[in-house]
C-alpha cells in the first residue's frame, strides 16, 4: 500500500444530490452544508447557495421557508438594498449596484444559530468588500454588514 493511502485513506467524493427546489447540489462534510454554485435567486445567476444541514440533504421545512422567501421578493428586496445603501454611504463608498451573489439557509433548527438567514451582494466596482444581509426572524428585521 502506498504511504499517500495509508495516511489520507481512499478519498471518496463528495456525496451529490438533485435536490427539488435547490438544483444540483454537493454535501461539504468540514462545512456541514450542500451547496450549489450555479444557483438563480430573484433575477441573479451564479448565486452560492449553501444549505445548512446533515448528509441526508435539504429538509422540507428549509424548501417550504425558501419558497416564502423567494415568493418575498418584491416586499424585501427593495428593503436589502436600502439598508444596504445606507451602510455603504456611512462607510463613505462610491455608488454602485449590489448584485446577489449568495444564499446561506440555515438548520431550522431550535437553536441560536439555527435561525441565522445570510444574504450575500457584490457591488459593482467594488473589489474589496462583500456586503450581506442577515436575519434571524423570518426576515422581519434585517442587518445589514460589510466584510473584507
Amino acid at each position: 500500500m502506498n504511504l499517500f493511502k495509508r495516511v489520507f485513506g481512499d478519498r471518496e467524493p463528495p456525496p451529490a444530490l438533485d435536490d427539488s427546489t435547490f438544483g444540483s447540489m454537493v454535501f461539504l462534510r468540514r462545512d456541514g452544508c450542500w451547496e450549489n454554485t450555479t444557483f438563480s435567486f430573484w433575477g441573479a445567476s451564479d448565486v452560492q447557495l449553501l444549505v445548512d444541514g446533515g448528509p441526508d440533504g435539504p429538509t422540507e421545512a428549509q424548501r417550504v421557508a425558501f419558497a416564502t422567501l423567494r415568493d418575498s421578493r418584491d416586499a424585501l428586496l427593495p428593503r436589502c438594498l436600502d439598508a444596504l445603501s445606507r451602510l455603504r454611504s456611512e462607510m463613505a463608498m462610491p455608488e454602485g449596484e449590489f448584485v446577489v451573489r449568495g444564499l446561506t439557509i440555515p438548520s431550522l433548527e431550535p437553536s441560536s444559530d439555527g435561525q441565522l438567514w445570510t444574504l450575500w451582494f457584490d457591488c459593482v466596482g467594488e473589489d474589496h468588500f462583500w456586503f450581506g444581509i442577515q436575519s434571524d426572524d423570518e426576515w422581519k428585521t434585517i442587518h445589514p454588514f460589510a466584510d473584507d
